[in-house]
Formats: C-alpha cells, sequence, structure tokens
C-alpha cells in the first residue's frame, strides 16, 4: 500500500490478474523485472535502492 499520495483525479485505470497469480507466474517464470515491480508497489519507494533497503529492514525487523 503506497501512503500520502498527492491528491489528484485519476485518469486511467487498468486492471491486472490477481496479485497471487502474478507471485506464482514470478517464481516459475524467475521474472526479475516482476519481482523489482512488485516491491517497488509493496514497498511505495520511488527507485530500486530505497526500496530494497526499504523491504531489507523490514526483513530485519526495523521497518
Amino acid at each position: 500500500m503506497i501512503a500520502d499520495l498527492p491528491a489528484g483525479e485519476e485518469i486511467a485505470r487498468r486492471p491486472s490478474r490477481p496479485l497471487r497469480v502474478i507471485l506464482r507466474d514470478m517464481m516459475e517464470y524467475s521474472n526479475n523485472l516482476t519481482a523489482e515491480i512488485v516491491g517497488l508497489a509493496a514497498s511505495g519507494k520511488p527507485d530500486l535502492v530505497q526500496s530494497g533497503a526499504a523491504m531489507t529492514a523490514w526483513l530485519r525487523g526495523q521497518g
């Protein structure tokens, strides 16, 4: 969940498969791009470096 988003009007929406299906396929096909995008969405961080740091902190119980 991404917090503190600026106010604005939604101009587009694109539905996708359920996250559990995306993650299952990611594990089957070893898709690093999918893992990076899911990590960015989960951490709410703007780039891979900050996202990785946030997930590492969470894993260590600091986040």
